[in-house]
């Protein structure tokens, strides 16, 4: 008899167009293409090793979607907030993004905030420094990538994946996490 999986679920989560799903398809495929579609929902790819699951999520940035996302989020192990460094607003509507996550999971979901296309150096405007004290305001670790180019996507996922993999198998009492059953939502203002 095989023992339980190791299942490790990441969300990204930022405004639309900060480059969420070519991250998340950079990360898992190597691939990127200029041709912007917008997720539809919600869309996620899976990879499966020994004695492993990992499910990385990212769904449509906005409003409407976002607000039936708030109902699923305790199913989550860790949230990883992206924005673009070459356009402001994805940085400002992810502070609010933070704020509700933070709300709702507590700050120990949250992990990491990802300044995405930091290829477009002559369109930078959000500097390395004020996102870097974002995150240590919020107590997540900051880095930048380049879905574009590749830079830096591997690396930053597969720290995360390693610190959650630990945090799991450190368990008081378990060796790994089992996949949650219950239907038990958290309750909070902005979740229900």
């Amino acid at each position: 008899m095989e023992g339980p999986i190791l299942d490790i679920k990441i969300m990204l989560i930022g405004a639309s167009s900060s480059g969420k799903t070519s991250l998340r398809k950079r990360f898992f495929r190597d691939t990127f293409t200029l041709l912007h579609e917008p997720t539809v929902g919600c869309d996620f790819d899976l990879r499966k090793e020994k004695g492993s699951k990992l499910q990385m999520w990212d769904h449509r940035g906005g409003e409407t979607f976002w607000n039936y996302t708030k109902r699923v989020l305790h199913r989550f192990d860790a949230f990883v907030f992206v924005f673009s460094v070459a356009e402001r607003h994805t940085f400002e509507y992810m502070q609010k993004l933070i704020r509700d996550i933070q709300e709702c999971q507590g700050k120990d979901k949250c992990k990491l905030i990802v300044g995405n296309k930091v290829d477009k150096k002559d369109a930078r405007e959000v500097s390395f420094e004020e996102a870097q004290m974002l995150a240590q305001e919020h107590g997540m670790g900051y880095t930048e990538a380049s879905a574009l180019d590749g830079f830096n996507v591997q690396e930053c996922f597969d720290q995360l994946i390693r610190d959650l993999t630990e945090e799991q198998m450190s368990k008081k009492g378990q060796a790994v996490n089992l996949i949650d059953t219950s239907d038990t939502e958290k309750k909070c203002s902005i979740c229900c």
